[in-house]
């Protein structure tokens, strides 16, 4: 879980933009060659922020 206060895109699993006032938290895809996205928790099916990440 990183901080997202910069990004101004949306979410590709639901399309629906970020919106700083809205208390869904964000994550973003680290893994080597893959979509480097921001998801919303709910939409990955997390509800804390991975261990370590």
């Amino acid at each position: 879980l990183v901080d997202a206060d910069d990004w101004e895109g949306s979410c590709p699993k639901c399309g629906v933009p970020w919106d700083p006032n809205d208390s869904g938290q964000l994550i973003g895809c680290d893994q080597v060659g893959c979509c480097d996205e921001w998801y919303h928790m709910a939409c990955v099916g997390l509800i804390s922020a991975p261990e370590g990440k």
